[in-house]
């Protein structure tokens, strides 16, 4: 049992290192141009969910971009993309960027990989304008708060939990940030419910169908 976590694990890493260097070249808004600092602050998140480096011949990154229906769900008002992770050429996770605009101090942006069967990998923060010593623990960077979503999926939580402990939920707030947790809370089940809805079309497509794209 622990040969094959060990196992899942690392394949788990393996993917998400493999994301690094394509998620730095792409655009996640195709109206507003991602200035250069934003796109290498995308590098530590993802180096953080991976936490050392492995072997990845076998992993494939492609971008793919996400339908219009579903940008309101993530928090989007234009094209952004997602990235489909292959292993011998199928597809065996997500990583999905999501946006929410109700942070205590506005917009949140972060970004939810999950493995093919809707489990959490991890989730990372991108970008924030939270209180200093409060909603800033939402990033990694100041605690732990994050890591609660790890292993999580709509399968082993049900929707009525995924909001603060206090609201009858099982997710720990932030103290003094109780509206920026749940904000983050909410975007991130956001994100498993799109994955829900178009994981069939999505794990159908062949690395050649997203890399024409």
């Amino acid at each position: 049992m622990q040969s094959r976590l060990r196992g899942g694990k690392i394949f788990m890493a393996m993917f998400i290192i493999s994301a690094i260097a394509l998620l730095l070249l792409i655009n996640i808004s195709t109206e507003n141009k991602i200035e250069a600092s934003y796109k290498r602050s995308i590098q530590a998140p993802l180096l953080d969910i991976l936490g050392q480096a492995f072997e990845s011949d076998a992993i494939e990154i492609n971008p793919y971009p996400i339908p219009e229906k579903f940008w309101p769900l993530l928090g989007f008002e234009n094209q952004h993309y997602l990235n489909i992770v292959y292993q011998n050429s199928e597809a065996v996770g997500l990583i999905i960027p999501a946006t929410t605009q109700n942070g205590y101090s506005g917009e949140i942006k972060l970004i939810v990989a999950a493995s093919r069967d809707g489990q959490i990998v991890g989730v990372r923060i991108l970008k924030h304008s939270e209180t200093p010593g409060l909603g800033d623990k939402i990033d990694i960077s100041t605690d732990n708060w994050i890591l609660a979503f790890n292993g999580r999926s709509l399968s082993n939580t049900a929707e009525k939990s995924w909001t603060v402990r206090k609201d009858g939920g099982e997710f720990d707030h932030i103290s003094g940030a109780t509206i920026t947790s749940k904000s983050v809370i909410t975007q991130v089940l956001k994100a498993l419910k799109y994955f829900e809805q178009d994981k069939v079309r999505l794990f159908g497509q062949t690395t050649s169908e997203t890399a024409s794209l």
